[in-house]
């Protein structure tokens, strides 16, 4: 699943774990919220989830989170 994922999705996807909302993404990664909504929704096709929460949780327990 993670290994589908292109790098910025994972990017995306470690601060979503780390808890982090689309607006912080946005700012750390210097992208518009906009792009990261559009990340977010690709991840969560990706991984076959319904929500930021179950894809925060696979960040968590797949070790992306620092």
């Amino acid at each position: 699943m993670i290994a589908e994922l292109t790098p910025r999705e994972r990017d995306v996807l470690s601060l979503v774990g780390a808890g982090d909302s689309n607006a912080e993404i946005a700012e750390e990664l210097v992208l518009t919220a906009a792009t990261v909504k559009g990340h977010m929704t690709s991840i969560m096709l990706k991984l076959g989830v319904r929500n930021r929460v179950e894809a925060a949780l696979i960040a968590y327990q797949s070790g992306m989170v620092n």
